[in-house]
């Protein structure tokens, strides 16, 4: 058996483009989809997901800048 990966969307987070792209598209609506990845090996499956920033759970406020 070969080593397979799978990628999958698990939502979207809703932006806008100025914040991704350096002042771009000043209130234009931006999508980011939300990936999560299988990853099958002959040893066993991997679900790998990266999650969010470690600053997000201290302070989501200020990493996010909401």
């Amino acid at each position: 058996m070969s080593t397979e990966l799978y990628f999958f969307e698990c939502g979207t987070l809703k932006t806008e483009k100025q914040h991704i792209m350096a002042g771009q598209g000043v209130k234009e609506p931006f999508d980011i989809p939300v990936p999560f990845f299988l990853i099958k090996h002959p040893k066993g499956n991997v679900l790998y997901d990266t999650g969010m920033a470690l600053e997000v759970a201290t302070d989501k406020v200020k990493h996010w800048e909401m």
